[in-house]
């Protein structure tokens, strides 16, 4: 929570969070399923889908969010 935001900005924060967390679930799942080739490309056309679905976030966000769906999707 940043200091001095309204509520309204820190649960609008948590709502593209939850959807990045829950793309990152999907896309995972099909990466593994081969919707993204199985090239060196696959990994980087994932993460550009999720970027583009939930825009906003860095670089880096968007590898770690790809990485953690990727742990989530290897257990389901």
């Amino acid at each position: 929570m940043v200091p001095g935001s309204s509520d309204e900005l820190c649960i609008q924060a948590i709502d593209r969070v939850r959807k990045l967390s829950i793309d990152s679930y999907d896309i995972s799942v099909d990466y593994l399923q081969g919707s993204y080739g199985d090239d060196e490309q696959a990994i980087e056309s994932a993460i550009k889908m999720l970027s583009d679905k939930n825009p906003g976030f860095s670089e880096d966000e968007y590898v770690k969010a790809f990485e953690v769906g990727m742990m989530w999707a290897g257990f389901a």
